[in-house]
């Protein structure tokens, strides 16, 4: 004898199978048709002749590029070299030896290096707020960088803001800047 939940469960599986084999059969009767576009004709490459830069304004917009390089760097610098923790021992300061002059890369190691360990938890994180080249040379430029700095003491919730001052000298080596020393005020 069919108890009224056998019946229920038959008719519901029997639904189910139809529902099945319907979706399956709509799936593989579906036509797949792949349409080509013929082929574009390129148009000819004309030449436009352009009128020549005078020396003048080449020297203006390679000096803007060389200063804009230089505060790219300086941007990116100072974000590294300016926000670290206890829980990375150093990590910031080794990213940033490729950016450093041979001198300043090797003090930054051994300050690195002697640096002791923490218990407690310390972590700084700094943004860039504006930069200013104080002195821009062929080969020497001092920049100002303004951060805001995010200081935390004991937990990553127990922060205070403040405003700082980095002062960066940097020296052109080649094509290349670099950064020869570092100093906070």
């Amino acid at each position: 004898m069919m108890t009224p939940r056998k019946k229920l469960f038959i008719i519901l599986g029997a639904f189910l199978l139809l529902f099945l084999l319907v979706l399956l059969w709509w799936l593989l009767s579906r036509k797949t048709t792949v349409t080509q576009e013929p082929p574009r004709e390129i148009p000819p490459i004309t030449v436009i002749d352009t009128p020549t830069i005078p020396p003048s304004q080449v020297a203006a917009t390679n000096e803007r590029v060389g200063t804009s390089s230089l505060q790219t760097l300086a941007k990116t610098f100072t974000a590294r070299f300016g926000s670290y923790s206890t829980d990375t021992s150093g990590e910031n300061l080794i990213d940033l030896l490729p950016l450093m002059t041979t001198e300043f890369a090797e003090s930054t190691r051994q300050q690195v290096a002697r640096a002791e360990k923490s218990s407690e938890y310390y972590g700084v994180s700094t943004r860039v707020v504006a930069v200013t080249v104080v002195e821009s040379g062929d080969t020497e430029a001092t920049l100002s960088v303004s951060t805001q700095r995010e200081e935390s003491k004991g937990s990553p919730q127990n922060t205070s803001i403040k405003y700082q001052t980095l002062v960066l000298k940097m020296v052109k080596i080649g094509e290349n800047w670099f950064v020869s020393e570092a100093a906070w005020e």
